[in-house]
């Protein structure tokens, strides 16, 4: 007699075979998933990294400008001040000749 061949182990094997290559299918489609979006939120962050150093640049160019306009002011403001003091000691020698001639 020959021995009963018995299916039910091999049935076990196919379902485990069948059930692993459904966990590894599932884990290499989660990981294409993650690079994928790495991916995607690197290139993001590549953008608002350019877009920050591009807000510095024109940030320094207007620093640049700003700092040239308030030398120029700075400068005015001083030619203004010695008009003044010009006017001052004119009013006063206009005031001391008057009260001369009084």
């Amino acid at each position: 007699m020959c021995p009963k061949k018995t299916t039910v182990g091999r049935h076990k094997r196919e379902l485990f075979t069948t059930l692993a290559i459904i966990a590894i299918v599932a884990v290499c489609s989660a990981g294409v998933g993650v690079s994928a979006y790495a991916i995607t939120e690197i290139g993001n962050v590549k953008m608002t990294q350019i877009e920050i150093e591009r807000t510095l640049d024109d940030l320094l160019l207007k620093a640049t400008f700003n700092r040239e306009k308030i030398a120029t002011l700075q400068e005015e403001e001083k030619k203004i001040a010695k008009s003044i003091n010009n006017l001052i000691t004119d009013v006063n020698d206009l005031a001391k000749v008057l009260c001369l001639d009084s």
